[in-house]
């Protein structure tokens, strides 16, 4: 054995490190032979007769065999080493002592060949073998050496400890002493080898070590001096630059002045300590004061060291002080006092509340005190020269420091002075602010060496800032402070008393109104009493006592106000009724003297008769007043009080008067009686008279001209005034005696015939002054229209007035001129007509006969009567209609020129490119002027027009090409422009493409250029060459088109899961393919299982590369690779990731059925029916019935599994079949039933990338192309939602592109051509469609289709096996038992609850919600109940969802399948105590049912990431859901814990104004680029932001089956939104869907069981709440004084009205 250990070890002896090759292998092997001699030497002694036994004589044999081999191995190793030893090695030594490595660095040069010689010869020559001659020789002459290396040794470490423990500062400043002591090794590295003289290689040595010592006290001196200036710096960054006692409140005067004082200690320490600064560097700097002018100027580079320490302790003095002002004035400190005193006060000037100081005043002082802290460091200068060098040796100006106001004067005396500081201050820390801030990098860059105020002042803005915004803060507190003063008393001081006394005198206020103002005022004096007279306000004390005197001083003086108005009423009303008592009195004993004053007399009488009783009545009222004035102690004269005392006497007087009046009035009746009845008869005889002669003289004949027919019309009018008079006079009297009235038949007759007069004659001179007007004008200015109009006006006003005056001459001759005018009026318009040209008038002169001039002046009406052209009149009539149509056509003409003269295309600049943005009105105006050119060619009359027409044609189409040829044009430019302008890496790949798209670029830009810049439409596009120009231009286009489409092609074949990607995602990739981490936010897109790659960027732990190590889930579980995957080539060659997958585990349902059935052969179908997995041939395998599959190793992540049914196994098989016979799954049936879900469960079992594209009527065959291209390259499946939602043009082109990929398959192809592409195939792919046939609007599948996808009617599962094993899941005990309940519940409800159309009863809205809600409440609370826990979750899902006549039928059925169990309402007191502070902060009122409906929108959010908000109109829908964010943002802030509170931002769309476009996005027709609809651009921008913010996507407006149906995979468990474009967009926790609808009745029940609902019940609200709040409106708003007085009105009455208004409409 040992010999075998030697012969194995000898080749590498295991021996210390320190011994040499030969000499230590040969120690080696001596130590091995004395380990063998030991136990030979103990056995030869100890039994020497063993030696001589059976084995003895062999034993010694290999012994000796052994030591004969050690002894050669040593004799070998010596013999080796002898040869090796080379006699020249003495020129080794003739090498210089040192060697520099680099960076200052000297290293030992001594050949490490002669070391090991050294300790060969040390050995061979201890083990007593030969050593060569020369060797010994060699070691005699050189015994010293050894000696001397390790000196040489001793120095370079030495030297290098020095320069090495330095850094750049330090080595300036002893560079001097540091070039010295190079200086001194110099002769080692050049001169000195370890052959020279002993006594200069010992000078040699001693010189550096001196050298180094004195560099390192050098060291040692300056490294001293920087501990203390480092403590100088400590005691600087300690120091405060304020001063706030705790607990006292300061005077703003007082502060203000303790600042400034404790502002001039502070200079005071700081100039002290940095003159201490200043000698520690002067005496540091002393010793090198002799050093050259590098070292002078290092150490100003140490001393720009210095002030960047001190800068960092000046900074930091500075901003701790500034903090603790800032901690003092925040709203987050804990201070128990205020810092600030103010008064609050009435302003007069104003009206307002105000305190004193004002916050402005306290912000004016708190600034300057903040900045002029700031300040203080000012007083410290740089240790540098301050006045500084221009780089051309110029002085630059010095600096000036701000001064530092240390006086005490008040801040109202020094408000100016403080504002000009602050100006100032501002100014320069603006200033300094223009320059860098860091000294020690821009000193150079800089003309002069800013101070240390200047660099650390602008840096403290944002510290100024928030002490600012701390005071700002207290604004708000400090304005609702004021204005609930103001809000509560501001009535009092705010009107004009006077005024508004005026306005209330003449208002005629009742007494209960004085009563009621004056007691309110009083009572306002006990409410300001009974107010705090001190408020501490966070950092603010306002003591309101001098408000409060002010405000009670104004309401007793608004009682006086009441009080004196008061009484003036009372007394002037007093006096009224005596003044009135004795003017009556006076006139009614005045004697009548004639009929007239009798009247008088008479109906003075009678009306104060009948005012006694009124008169009378105002005496209880006067005597409440003065009980009011006397109820509030108000002092009344005397005289008034007689006069009140003295009205019931007078007022008896006066009634006894009035009798004895009317004793009096009847006595003189009798005496004027007939003298009055002869007066009414010489009347009547004379209006006889008058009516006779008028009847005789009426003009009624045509002979009377029209002035004396007028003459006599106002004669006749005055006579009829007279008559009308006088018998009114008359009747007054006759009145008196009661007499008949007097009849006025013959005056009213007169007038009714002098009104038709008026009118008949007016007429006729209204027609002879139109027609002299006609008749001698020109006939060229004759307005035929006004002429016909007239006639026609005033020949319908004579037949009118023709009823009653047929029998006037005047009207029978002025009828028949009009009509005889009327009959020539059509000559004259066609002889009028504009359309006339002369070659018209020309053709009439010749077939007339006659010449004449219409162009003359003496061309009148007059010539045409005189020339008979009524003869002519059909000729004329042929010639004015064909003149008219040929003006149509050319006013039509002309009216197409005057469009294109001046249309303008729709050119815009954008970034200096001009595009052509919109073409729809130009090509309407096209359309309409070619339609237009098309009829008049049509028409007989164009041929005067023909040569025109012919150009408009031609130039139209010309325009109309070439801008369609422009649009196409701009389309593929604008899609390639992005992608060759803005990527170099396309660039790169595509040479020749980017080479021919720079040349149509130029092109391109340079043409579009000259158009937009002439933008006239024909002036820009109708050139010569130009649409031959746009041609070849669009010919290239394509080509270059083409190339590209061909490179994404090729990536997308080098991985295919580029086709699940849009052109635009694809190409944002591969245009940034350098940066790896531009594929993150794609990697989701690609794959199921991965959210984001683990990415390290190069440059860190030595990566040349960007590296990936692992991969995140979506759910947030993270997989580690074994080995990083280095990023270092294209991402579609990277993305191929092989390490991805995981183990699926056997369900313990499955076994435990297999148990009880009995299963006990793998032949029987129980066990082959499972999915089962076999390792083999090193793969594995997965097997069911007949179909084998082989595991696709996709990573899944920890998304959680769909629970296994009767169907769901049936569903499996048979979709297995179909994929084993290379075939499709077609799953079909209801909503609600897990189709989908079902084939992307049977994916993850497996292990296969699903992809799941919802499907909607603008699916064209191109998507499905490049979806297929993509799963038959990935192997992976595609799951197509709403199939049949397709059009059936589509799916028949669709058909064939499947029977293409399953063609493929069946042939076991490896590669298969696809539209004309040759691509791989992976032949475990599967394409899968889902439906409902029975929804109205979907297509039918076509024959070849059906024959292609095996069917799998999907119908109701088992509810019962789903709830049970969900809450299993989630962790009952008692599920078995629970499920029963919860089935119970829906089949109960669905029974008996009415039908509403928001309304499910399905595994979406029922059983899964509710078993997950109860999961997470039993992970929260694991001791509670399970019933209970399920009791809970049901109501809280459920109730929120019913109308009201609903909720006791749903309680009473909870409580009967839970009897006994009494649930106390659940309460989340700090989300309802900020849901209603909220809704009292916009003015609303607080109903507790409403209240708990927005805690239920709240328990619903979190429970599902879609919600409707369903009610109708005023049941507070929107009210909701802002409460709710608004309730979500307050305790956000106030930073409650123990739930997702967050501030939510919501993006509000009206669906109802969009179409699906709109809503989604399309490809523009003009341009080809895909545009977002209003919903992709939102959930673009919201969903990456991975903030933890929520952000709610609110649709108000009606659900409606065209837009929401696209919705479907976004509102289910995928939460993906499929665009048209192939683009899918994930929907992240952060984001929720609400909807805002009245009802739900075009909604599909897909629609309804994905989303959760929340009723909003009328009647949780009534009416109420809106008056309350309208009232309360009001009376902030101070709009109705008598608010209270309708509030009480509205509570009392109008129930009752609204209770008698229902009771009527049911009798109705």
């Amino acid at each position: 054995m040992l010999k075998k250990q030697f012969d194995q070890l000898r080749r590498r002896p295991l021996m210390d490190f320190s011994f040499p090759q030969y000499a230590g292998s040969a120690i080696w092997s001596l130590h091995f032979e004395k380990r063998l001699k030991k136990p030979m030497a103990l056995l030869s002694d100890a039994a020497p007769y063993l030696l001589e036994g059976y084995e003895g004589p062999d034993l010694s044999i290999q012994y000796n065999h052994i030591a004969a081999s050690i002894q050669q191995f040593v004799s070998s190793q010596h013999a080796e080493w002898s040869q090796s030893v080379d006699p020249n090695f003495m020129k080794k030594l003739e090498r210089s002592l040192l060697d520099e490595a680099g960076e200052g660095v000297v290293v030992l040069k001594f050949d490490p060949t002669l070391l090991t010689f050294f300790h060969e010869v040390h050995y061979w020559t201890y083990l007593g073998f030969e050593v060569p001659r020369f060797a010994l020789d060699f070691l005699a002459a050189n015994e010293d050496l050894w000696t001397l290396r390790t000196n040489v040794l001793l120095v370079a470490r030495d030297h290098n400890k020095l320069l090495g423990g330095m850094d750049p500062i330090m080595r300036g400043l002893v560079s001097d002493r540091v070039l010295q002591l190079d200086n001194s090794v110099e002769p080692g590295l050049l001169k000195l080898t370890w052959l020279s003289s002993k006594e200069e290689l010992a000078d040699y040595l001693h010189d550096v070590r001196v050298k180094c010592h004195v560099v390192d006290a050098t060291i040692l001196q300056i490294e001293g001096s920087n501990k203390r200036i480092t403590q100088y710096c400590v005691s600087i960054s300690e120091a405060w630059l304020i001063n706030l006692e705790k607990k006292k409140v300061y005077e703003i005067s007082d502060f203000e002045a303790k600042q400034a004082e404790h502002r001039d200690k502070s200079k005071d320490r700081l100039q002290r300590v940095y003159n201490s600064i200043k000698d520690t560097i002067s005496t540091s700097y002393d010793k090198c004061a002799s050093d050259s002018e590098e070292v002078r100027s290092k150490w100003e580079e140490y001393r720009r060291k210095v002030e960047v320490e001190m800068e960092k302790a000046l900074r930091c003095s500075v901003m701790k002080s500034l903090q603790e002002l800032s901690k003092a004035l925040s709203s987050e400190a804990k201070m128990l006092n205020p810092v600030f005193n103010t008064l609050a006060a009435l302003e007069k000037s104003s009206g307002h509340v105000k305190i004193t100081p004002s916050l402005q005043d306290i912000l004016d002082v708190v600034q300057m005190v903040a900045k002029e802290l700031v300040a203080v460091i000012s007083v410290v200068p740089r240790l540098r020269t301050q006045s500084g060098l221009l780089p051309d040796g110029k002085n630059a100006a010095k600096l000036q420091t701000p001064s530092v106001s240390s006086g005490t004067t008040s801040s109202s005396d020094k408000s100016r002075e403080r504002q000009a500081a602050q100006a100032g201050l501002q100014k320069k820390a603006a200033d300094a602010k223009q320059e860098p801030t860091t000294p020690t990098s821009t000193i150079a860059s800089q003309k002069y060496l800013p101070s240390f105020y200047e660099v650390i002042a602008p840096d403290q803005e944002e510290v100024i800032s928030v002490i600012t915004s701390a005071v700002h803060s207290v604004h708000e507190k400090v304005q609702l402070f004021l204005q609930s003063w103001e809000r509560k008393f501001k009535s009092v001081w705010d009107q004009d008393k006077d005024a508004y006394i005026r306005r209330y005198e003449r208002a005629k206020k009742p007494l209960s109104a004085f009563e009621t103002d004056i007691i309110k005022y009083k009572d306002l004096t006990e409410d300001v009493q009974a107010e705090e007279t001190i408020t501490n306000l966070r950092f603010l004390r306002i003591e309101a006592g001098t408000l409060k005197q002010s405000i009670i001083s104004h309401c007793e003086a608004w009682v006086i106000k009441f009080t004196t108005l008061l009484n003036q009423i009372a007394k002037t009303e007093l006096e009224s009724i005596h003044a009135y008592l004795q003017s009556v009195t006076e006139m009614l004993n005045i004697p009548p003297e004639n009929l007239d004053m009798l009247t008088a007399t008479a109906n003075k009488w009678r009306t104060v008769k009948d005012e006694c009783a009124n008169t009378e009545a105002r005496f209880a009222p006067l005597e409440d007043k003065y009980k009011v004035l006397a109820k509030f102690e108000v002092l009344v004269p005397e005289e008034e009080k007689s006069l009140l005392e003295t009205l019931s006497a007078k007022w008896e007087e006066f009634n006894a008067m009035l009798a004895s009046v009317e004793q009096k009035l009847e006595q003189a009746k009798n005496s004027f009686r007939d003298t009055l009845s002869k007066m009414v008869d010489n009347f009547v005889a004379e209006v006889a008279d008058a009516r006779t002669s008028f009847t005789e003289r009426m003009p009624m004949s045509n002979a009377v001209t029209v002035a004396e027919a007028f003459k006599f019309i106002e004669e006749e009018k005055s006579k009829v005034q007279v008559f009308q008079q006088r018998g009114t006079d008359l009747w007054a009297g006759m009145s008196l005696f009661g007499m008949e009235k007097l009849s006025n038949k013959e005056n009213l007759q007169t007038l009714k015939e002098l009104e038709l007069l008026q009118n008949m004659w007016g007429l006729k001179k209204e027609w002879q002054e139109s027609f002299d007007g006609w008749k001698d004008g020109l006939f060229s200015e004759l307005d035929v229209p006004l002429m016909e109009s007239s006639a026609q006006i005033i020949s319908k006003r004579v037949f009118k007035i023709g009823r009653e005056t047929k029998t006037w001459g005047v009207w029978t001759a002025l009828k028949e001129t009009i009509d005889a005018f009327k009959t020539t009026l059509p000559l004259t318009v066609d002889l009028r007509n504009r359309a006339m040209r002369k070659r018209h008038w020309d053709q009439l002169v010749e077939h007339v006969g006659q010449k004449f001039d219409p162009t003359s002046k003496e061309f009148t009406l007059a010539t045409v009567a005189e020339l008979r052209l009524d003869l002519h009149a059909e000729f004329i009539c042929e010639l004015s209609v064909a003149a008219s149509k040929e003006l149509a056509i050319e006013e039509a003409i002309g009216k197409i020129a005057e469009v294109w003269a001046t249309f303008e295309l729709d050119m815009v600049e954008e970034k200096g490119v001009w595009r052509l943005r919109g073409t729809e009105e130009l090509f309407s105006q096209l359309e309409e002027n070619r339609l237009a050119l098309s009829s008049m060619k049509a028409n007989r009359f164009h041929i005067h027009f023909a040569a025109d027409i012919n150009k408009w044609e031609k130039d139209l189409s010309l325009l109309s090409e070439t801008v369609e040829m422009v649009v196409q044009v701009q389309r593929s430019w604008a899609y390639l422009q992005n992608i060759f302008i803005g990527s170099e890496d396309i660039r790169k790949q595509l040479p020749a493409e980017s080479a021919k798209f720079d040349g149509v670029n130029d092109l391109f830009l340079t043409t579009v250029t000259a158009i937009g810049q002439e933008k006239v439409a024909t002036k820009a596009i109708c050139k010569p060459d130009l649409l031959k120009t746009f041609i070849d231009l669009d010919k290239s286009l394509e080509m270059i088109k083409k190339s590209l489409d061909n490179y994404l092609e090729n990536k997308r074949q080098q991985f295919p899961r580029f086709y699940f990607l849009s052109n635009e995602n694809l190409l944002d990739i591969l245009g940034q393919a350098k940066d790896p981490r531009n594929v993150q936010p794609h990697l989701k897109k690609c794959y199921e299982g991965i959210k984001k790659l683990e990415m390290h960027e190069p440059g860190k732990d030595g990566r040349r590369h960007y590296e990936a190590s692992g991969i995140y889930s979506p759910d947030g579980e993270y997989l580690p690779y074994s080995t990083p995957v280095v990023l270092d080539t294209r991402p579609e060659e990277w993305l191929i990731l092989t390490a991805l997958i995981t183990i699926e585990v056997h369900s313990r349902d499955v076994i435990e059925k297999l148990v009880k059935v009995g299963c006990a052969s793998p032949e029987e179908f129980e066990w082959s029916s499972q999915l089962r997995f076999y390792w083999e041939n090193n793969d594995v395998a997965i097997k069911q019935v007949l179909s084998r599959f082989i595991y696709g190793y996709e990573y899944q992540g920890n998304n959680g599994r769909l629970v296994v049914t009767p169907l769901t196994d049936r569903c499996y098989i048979t979709l297995g079949a179909a994929m084993f016979t290379r075939r499709g799954g077609n799953p079909l049936g209801p909503a609600g039933t897990g189709k989908t879900e079902t084939v992307k469960d049977f994916g993850k079992a497996l292990a296969r990338y699903v992809i799941v594209f919802n499907c909607s009527d603008g699916v064209d065959y191109k998507m499905t192309g490049k979806i297929f291209s993509g799963v038959a390259q990935t192997g992976a499946w595609v799951c197509l939602d709403e199939f049949n939602r397709i059009e059936v043009e589509v799916l028949s082109v669709v058909a064939t592109q499947i029977a293409s990929v399953m063609s493929a398959i069946k042939l076991g192809l490896d590669r298969f051509v696809f539209e004309g592409v040759e691509m791989r195939l992976i032949r475990s792919c599967g394409i899968f469609v889902t439906m409902n046939p029975g929804y109205a609007g979907r297509s039918e599948l076509p024959e070849n289709l059906k024959a292609m996808l095996r069917p799998v009617s999907m119908m109701l599962p088992d509810f019962t096996l789903i709830a049970e094993n969900m809450l299993f899941s989630e962790g009952f005990q008692t599920a078995k038992v629970l499920a029963k309940k919860v089935i119970a519940v829906m089949e109960l409800s669905q029974r008996q609850l009415s039908k509403q159309d928001h309304y499910d009863y399905g595994l979406r809205s029922f059983v899964i919600p509710i078993a997950r809600a109860a999961g997470s409440t039993k992970r929260v609370d694991p001791d509670l109940p399970e019933d209970v826990i399920l009791q809970r979750a049901m109501r809280d899902l459920i109730k929120p969802k019913l109308i009201y006549a609903d909720l006791p039928l749903f309680n009473a059925l909870l409580s009967d399948l839970f009897p006994g169990l009494e649930l106390a309402p659940k309460e989340s007191d700090f989300l309802r105590k900020a849901i209603e502070d909220d809704l009292v902060s916009r003015g609303l009122q607080v109903v507790p049912p409403f209240v708990q409906k927005v805690i239920q929108l709240y328990d619903c959010m979190l429970a599902r990431h879609g919600n409707m908000l369903v009610g109708r109109t005023g049941s507070g829908k929107t009210v909701a859901w802002r409460s709710l964010q608004n309730a979500q943002g307050r305790l956000k802030d106030a930073g409650h814990v123990g739930d997702f509170w967050e501030h939510t931002s919501v993006f509000i769309m009206n669906s109802l104004a969009l179409s699906n476009d709109e809503i989604y996005g399309y490809t523009s027709k003009l341009t080809g680029e895909w545009i977002d609809g209003i919903l992709a651009s939102i959930m673009r921008r919201v969903c990456p932001d991975e903030a933890l913010d929520c952000k709610w996507i609110m649709f108000d407006g009606p659900v409606d089956t065209l837009w929401i149906e696209s919705m479907n995979t976004l509102l289910d468990d995928n939460k993906i939104l499929t665009l048209l474009n192939g683009e899918r967009i994930n929907m992240p926790m952060q984001v929720s869907l609400l909807f805002e609808v009245e009802d739900l009745s075009q909604a599909s029940p897909a629609t309804v069981s994905r989303a959760g609902m929340i009723y909003l019940n009328v009647e949780d609200l009534g009416w109420w709440p809106y008056a309350e709040s309208w009232l309360q409106r009001k009376v902030a708003a101070k709009v109705d004084p008598v608010s209270c007085y309708l509030k009480l009105h509205f509570r009392f009455t109008l129930p009752k009205c609204v209770g008698r208004f229902i009771l009527i409409m049911t009798l109705i």
